[in-house]
Parts: C-alpha cells; structure tokens; sequence
C-alpha cells in the first residue's frame, strides 16, 4: 500500500513502539497488581483501548479512500502519472 518509499519509517516506527511497549508492559502490569491485586484491570483497559483504537483505524481508512476514489496512493508519484 505504502511501497518502498515508506517502508524504513514504518519499519522504525513499529520498532521504536516495540521497545516502548516492552519496557512500560511490565512495570504497568506490576503496579495494577501491587495497588489492585489483580491483572483484571489493565487488561479490560487496554481490551477497550484496541477495540477503540481499531475502530479509529477502521473508519479512517475508510475515510481516506473514500477522499481518493477508492485507491490508495503509494506517494512515489508514478501511480497517478502512469494512470
């Protein structure tokens, strides 16, 4: 969708929102744990946390292809000159 164009920002995009996850995933956990004795909270948070998140993710796709005709654009330029 994005081509070669984005690929190494997309690629360190994710990586550096790995290594965040993983380093505040635990500590997170941990204190839900210490000050409520149980996991259920956390995880009921971030549960509503992904459905929203996806849902965000949904309608604005669908949004922007809708404002492109229904066609992704790659951003190298070559798609619209060649169409």
């Amino acid at each position: 969708m994005f081509g070669r164009t984005y690929l190494r920002r997309i690629q360190g995009c994710a990586q550096i929102l790995t290594v965040l996850a993983c380093a505040i995933g635990p500590l997170l956990l941990a204190e839900t744990l210490l000050h409520i004795g149980s996991y259920d909270l956390i995880f009921d948070g971030l549960g509503i946390a992904v459905v929203l998140l996806g849902i965000a993710f949904v309608t604005r796709s669908a949004a922007v292809a809708t404002d492109r005709g229904s066609r992704p654009s790659t951003g190298s330029g070559r798609d619209e000159a060649s169409s």
